[in-house]
């Protein structure tokens, strides 16, 4: 019974590929042999621009062929992906530009923020006695 157990967890044991490939490797070398890197043919790999939103998964010799026949598409969507980080870096900047117009330096060299808020005297129902702040 141990040495089932043994066998189940053994990082040497021999165990067969889980695609149909057929081939009897060491338990620990299974993962190299099936990964993008590996040996095995049969194994699903996905499209290296996977993350560019391709939604490819074949065989290694599919994979190669899809690639080379793709390129235009890949391009495509790496353009798709930069324009949108483009767009959202230009949001970015200009939020950063809004809040950077808030902040003011008073003589001692001290910073403080200030914001617009439309109808303040409806928020605020005591005005600004109440609250430690001045009116622009």
């Amino acid at each position: 019974m141990q040495l089932q157990v043994h066998y189940l967890q053994c990082p040497k044991y021999p165990v067969s590929c889980s695609f149909s490939c057929g081939k009897k490797l060491p338990r620990y070398l299974i993962a190299h042999h099936t990964g993008r890197e590996g040996t095995c043919s049969d194994s699903l790999l996905d499209c290296d621009f996977k993350s560019n939103g391709c939604k490819f998964r074949g065989k290694h010799n599919e994979l190669l062929k899809h690639i080379e026949t793709n390129a235009a598409s890949h391009l495509a969507l790496i353009a798709k992906e930069l324009a949108e980080t483009k767009q959202k870096l230009e949001i970015t900047e200009s939020k950063l530009a809004i809040v950077a117009s808030w902040k003011r330096k008073d003589p001692l060299g001290n910073f403080s923020y200030t914001w617009r808020v439309d109808h303040w005297s409806q928020k605020i129902p005591y005005g600004c006695k109440s609250w430690m702040c001045e009116v622009y």
